[in-house]
């Protein structure tokens, strides 16, 4: 095989893995990033190799082997650094955004995309720098995820808005439907049912316009929690069952547990224990696998308000798994699941007599969801603490 065809050939694998991606063949796409790989370092071709290697760090992701991933992007980064090669480490670092925003390392992954956004600015912001999602909108909607996360939900919006706003200029549906699922992202995390049932519903009419079952299942699935949330749990929780086996079949690996989880908060709201617990259980044992602290920390706190919600309620397990959310959602700085978790411990102490302590965490709570515009969850404190005998007089 002469030179000329060995670079063909890598260039044919490199060119396969965005079509298989979108379809959601993530091990067949990893297979052909490394025959890619092995041609581009026969040829002695670091640009080719460093492009192989970006790819597989997003690829790696989707199967769950973050620490791989990181080793990729390590790999990747450093031939950007030595070829001056811009689009490569731009599109390198978001994908390595992307893994530290599901391992939790949410102030690493903010930085990154903060960077990337800010380098894409001018006729940068419309080029694809190689890859089939316009990066400046991709970046948006991830770094809108990372500051939801946080509570950073002033700047989350503002971000979300630019993505769509961007993403609308381009008619180009891998790029719309980022910008439509983090403007739902932002939504549903600050607890806005209708806004993120708009949003999601919009990226969800992307994937299934243009055929893009890889994204179906999370997407689906967050709009069912929405729907779940605004009163409609029934209806979304075969949906998301469906979803979940999707993901499954087409061996996401991140995909499939963060729709477990989403499963598992649908059928909470759907008064379905025992299906929450074992979907919540499940996705909690692949958090910890693959070292997804964030996701893990979600997962410890739904397994709260499951235990707080059977019958009878088994408040001492509620309580240990409230107490272990909130810690490690303390660490990383994940402000709104602290004070979720904060109000759930403050139900468990109001419904086992500990009434001065239950409103103390209540009022925490308010404080919290005050400060952080988290409107319905504030509600929900505020009709608790109305419950609570006011504090005795000394």
């Amino acid at each position: 095989m002469t030179a000329d065809t060995q670079a063909q050939a890598a260039d044919l694998h490199l060119g396969l893995r965005n079509a298989l991606t979108l379809l959601g063949e993530h091990e067949q796409t990893l297979g052909h990033l490394r025959e890619a790989q092995g041609l581009a370092e026969r040829l002695g071709d670091q640009r080719r190799l460093g492009r192989a290697l970006s790819f597989e760090v997003n690829c790696l992701l989707l199967l769950g082997e973050h620490e791989r991933a990181i080793e990729s992007a390590n790999r990747a980064r450093t031939i950007a650094e030595e070829l001056h090669d811009i689009p490569l480490r731009v599109v390198t670092d978001m994908y390595a955004g992307r893994v530290y925003l599901h391992l939790g390392d949410f102030a690493h992954a903010i930085d990154i995309f903060r960077d990337v956004v800010g380098a894409l600015i001018g006729t940068l912001a419309y080029d694809h720098l190689g890859i089939p999602v316009l990066p400046a909108v991709f970046a948006r909607s991830h770094l809108v995820e990372c500051l939801a996360e946080v509570g950073k939900f002033n700047e989350s919006a503002r971000l979300a808005e630019e993505a769509v706003a961007l993403a609308e200029t381009t008619n180009h549906p891998d790029t719309l439907l980022w910008a439509y699922h983090g403007a739902g992202v932002h939504h549903l995390a600050r607890g806005e049912a209708r806004a993120a049932i708009a949003a999601f519903e919009r990226a969800y009419s992307v994937c299934q316009t243009h055929d893009m079952p890889a994204y179906r299942p999370r997407i689906r699935s967050e709009l069912g929690l929405a729907q779940a949330l605004d009163g409609h749990a029934i209806d979304a929780e075969p949906i998301v069952q469906q979803m979940a086996g999707e993901a499954a079949t087409r061996k996401q690996a991140a995909s499939y547990s963060q729709v477990l989880l989403l499963l598992a908060e649908v059928h909470l709201l759907a008064h379905h224990l025992p299906e929450a617990k074992e979907a919540a259980t499940s996705a909690l044992a692949q958090f910890r696998q693959q070292r997804a602290r964030g996701h893990e920390a979600r997962a410890l706190r739904i397994l709260g308000d499951i235990a707080a919600g059977k019958v009878p309620a088994d408040f001492a397990a509620a309580e240990r798994y409230y107490e272990d959310a909130g810690a490690l959602a303390d660490k990383l700085a994940m402000r709104p699941l602290v004070a979720r978790c904060e109000l759930g411990r403050a139900l468990v102490f109001a419904q086992t007599g500990r009434t001065e302590d239950a409103r103390q965490a209540l009022q925490s709570a308010c404080s919290s969801f005050r400060a952080l515009g988290m409107t319905a969850d504030l509600e929900r404190a505020e009709a608790a603490l109305k419950t609570v005998a006011p504090a005795k007089s000394t």
